[in-house]
């Protein structure tokens, strides 16, 4: 199967590692719609079996429709906000 790139740049052709849970950079890609049918299929099926990456998605969309501009930020950048922003919410 062919990866994507995600918000580092990585590759998401391994989508739900060993952990079992899809990393950032493929709920990135599959928000994005720049994932393959197959591999939106993959991801849409542990989605409606994990809650816990289900509400991840959630949160990585509102964050980037909260976010000024993301397209414009850097891997980088974009990492360490969405890190920030998951550690503003675990305080709430």
């Amino acid at each position: 199967m062919k990866g994507t790139l995600g918000i580092r740049g990585n590759s998401t052709e391994n989508l739900v590692p060993s952990d079992g849970h899809p990393s950032i950079e493929t709920l990135d890609a599959y928000h994005r719609t720049a994932l393959s049918a197959n591999e939106t299929a993959q991801i849409r099926r542990h989605l409606v079996l994990c809650r816990e990456c289900s509400e991840t998605l959630l949160d990585l969309a509102q964050f980037l429709e909260e976010s000024p501009e993301p397209s414009r930020l850097w891997s980088a950048e974009l990492t360490a906000a969405w890190e920030e922003w998951q550690a503003a919410l675990r305080k709430r």
